[in-house]
């Protein structure tokens, strides 16, 4: 799973990465939309936190977002940004791993 995020991350340009990234999480939230699993809940600020970052990294690539402007768009505090992700490599790495889980409860790769 860090694979696919150190890939994300480093692949030149990072456009096509997070494009990539993003098409990626489409089809697999298409897929696992009918999973029951039972999940741990995430906070609603996490959840805001984490759809943000996730839009902001697509629009302005991994280098060109800030957690200032992720707190912006997720309408919370940078310091409530730095509660839930202590940097924005973990916070990426975290959209990363969701949607690895989202990969493995399909069961579409032998992994």
């Amino acid at each position: 799973m860090v694979a696919l995020a150190i890939a994300l991350w480093s692949t030149k340009p990072i456009g096509v990465a997070l494009h990539l990234f993003h098409q990626l999480n489409q089809a697999i939230k298409a897929m696992t939309s009918n999973v029951q699993k039972k999940e741990r809940r995430e906070s609603p600020k996490t959840t805001a936190v984490a759809e943000a970052a996730t839009e902001k990294f697509l629009t302005y690539g991994f280098f060109g977002t800030s957690m200032n402007r992720i707190a912006e768009a997720a309408s919370v505090s940078k310091r409530t940004v730095y509660d839930h992700f202590p940097n924005k490599e973990e916070l990426f790495q975290a959209i990363a791993d969701k949607i690895l889980k989202r990969i493995r409860r399909t069961r579409c790769f032998a992994w």
